[in-house]
């Protein structure tokens, strides 16, 4: 007899002269209960994941609700919290809109602009400031220059500016 015939045999518990009918039947039905156990296996594990999902969902949803409540504060009394819990756990989307139709519209302020202080200037700035009367001494120089040459103003200022500095 094959010695492979017989490992096969031994294995499965069957007796040594028995048919190939048999030995197939049998051997198909291991293998049908390891499969079976093997689904078993993976769909236990399946669920159990599948459980930890549906509790992670819930979390998140209950952590949802509850930031839309928070956002919500100035529309949503005590009296009708439990209320909106339920609106927003079934349909949020709706829930949302009448939430924020509710909601009343807040407008910018208003600032008096006579009450605002100028900003101060950049503190590079301020170290090459000009006084102002020099600034105007500089101004109406730089005005007679314009004239006499008939150049730009610009470049009539940086010359009035440069004969103010040779003078200081």
């Amino acid at each position: 007899m094959d010695p492979i015939r017989l490992a096969i045999i031994e294995m499965l518990g069957l007796q040594e002269d028995a048919a190939d009918d048999v030995i197939l039947n049998t051997l198909n039905d291991v293998l049908t209960q390891q499969d079976a156990d093997a689904l078993a296996t993976r769909t236990a594990a399946a669920d159990e994941t599948a459980s930890i999902l549906a509790d992670r969902v819930v979390e998140l949803e209950e952590t949802l609700v509850n930031r839309d409540l928070a956002d919500h504060a100035g529309v949503i009394t005590d009296d009708t919290r439990e209320f909106w819990t339920r609106q927003l756990m079934s349909n949020r989307d709706a829930a949302l809109k009448a939430l924020a139709q509710a909601r009343p519209a807040v407008k910018a302020p208003l600032h008096n602009r006579l009450a605002a202080r100028p900003p101060a200037p950049p503190a590079d700035l301020q170290d090459r400031a000009i006084a102002p009367g020099i600034a105007a001494q500089i101004r109406n120089r730089a005005h007679e220059i314009q004239k006499s040459e008939k150049i730009p103003f610009t470049t009539a200022w940086q010359k009035a500016q440069a004969e103010f500095k040779k003078e200081s």
